[in-house]
């Protein structure tokens, strides 16, 4: 079997993804934001049951949203466009938004953790439950010691968008395919 070598992010294909994902994560972030009506206690608490249901479930999108936007900024590091501003804004982000690695592993082997044999607790961490916080702000997620605040990663989320379209923008409007008119965020 021929070894089959990796090529380089394009500069276009990063810019697109980001704008793609940043528009996801403000969506997602809009929707976990949104009142809740009603309450338990209400005579038919139905619409209640179902928006936090809703919300629990934009909240983990969210959170995988997140997650890829950070592998697309890592991955990024790699295109010939990377500058130290963009690699200095990666290492930014993942200060910024500390244990969104740990919960978004939670949520997606979530069977391994509430049986007690995720690959953490393999290691000796101890069994715990998630929690959601929401409010106004988007909402705090925790699983044990782990708490992401939504709300703060969407804004270092932001900062990391402007970081790669700097980084990005004069190759991707070189393209034959990256004209202004594809722009998806035109001032990020």
């Amino acid at each position: 079997m021929a070894k089959v070598k990796a090529t380089r992010p394009h500069a276009l294909s990063v810019r697109n993804a980001a704008d793609i994902l940043r528009l996801q994560i403000e969506t997602q972030h809009a929707r976990c934001a949104e009142p809740i009506p009603g309450g338990p206690g209400d005579a038919d608490p139905r619409p209640w049951m179902r928006a936090m249901a809703q919300r629990t479930a934009d909240m983990d999108l969210l959170v995988v949203s997140l997650y890829r936007f950070r592998r697309l900024a890592r991955w990024a590091r790699r295109g010939t466009f990377a500058t130290a501003p963009l690699r200095a804004a990666v290492a930014t982000f993942d200060k910024k938004v500390p244990n969104l690695i740990e919960i978004r592993d939670t949520q997606e082997h979530f069977d391994a953790y509430r049986s007690n044999i995720g690959h953490r607790q393999k290691a000796g961490e101890p069994a715990s439950g998630f929690g959601y916080g929401l409010g106004a702000t988007g909402g705090v997620v925790t699983y044990g010691q782990f708490k992401l605040n939504v709300g703060d990663a969407v804004l270092a989320a932001h900062e990391l968008h402007r970081a790669i379209r700097d980084a990005v923008d004069a190759d991707a409007s070189q393209d034959p395919h990256g004209g202004p008119d594809t722009v998806l965020i035109s001032q990020p």
